[in-house]
């Protein structure tokens, strides 16, 4: 068991320090190590302790228990986290995508339901009756207007109803 670590240890420093283009000078500066330590420790000559695996892993720029994982081969590992890393992004899109239509659905049916809402109130009103009236008046001003704060739409359009129905107030309406 130990031995298979250690040869799993060196593999993966040699694959990882050759992958990132260092040296063994380059990594043992890094490292805080000596070139012939890095040497022993790539050939599976040198027992190393968690504070060199530490080290090790600092400098070439993965968390410790990488060096420790089976499977530690330039492009294949490479490839297969580009190919995670790309499945993930798209099942990101995907749910973004959803969360989207989700939304742009729960909109609509809000708006459908405001509409009518709104028509009924509306054909009351026309009776000039001032309850109605008043209902209506209410369903402008806070129903309509905070349905159109989240989703953009212009409260403008509120306010000009607003108008619209004060100015038929005055008449008679």
């Amino acid at each position: 068991m130990a031995e298979s670590l250690m040869l799993t240890v060196d593999r993966n420093v040699r694959a990882l320090r050759a992958g990132r283009g260092l040296s063994q000078e380059d990594l043992a500066a890094a490292s805080g190590l000596t070139r012939p330590s890095i040497a022993n420790v790539e050939a599976g000559r040198q027992n190393t302790t968690l504070t060199v695996l530490a080290g090790l892993a600092a400098a070439l720029g993965v968390e410790p228990p990488v060096l420790l994982a089976d499977v530690v081969d330039g492009e294949q590992a490479a490839a297969g986290l580009l190919a995670r890393v790309a499945s993930a992004e798209w099942d990101v899109r995907r749910a973004e995508v959803r969360a989207a239509e989700a939304e742009a659905l729960a909109a609509t049916e809000h708006a459908r339901a405001l509409q009518e809402r709104a028509g009924r109130l509306k054909a009351e009103a026309a009776g000039g009756d001032a309850g109605t009236l008043a209902r209506f008046r209410r369903f402008l001003d806070e129903d309509f207007r905070q349905w159109c704060s989240p989703y953009g739409v212009a409260a403008k359009y509120a306010d000009d109803l607003l108008r619209i129905l004060d100015q038929g107030g005055s008449n008679g309406r």
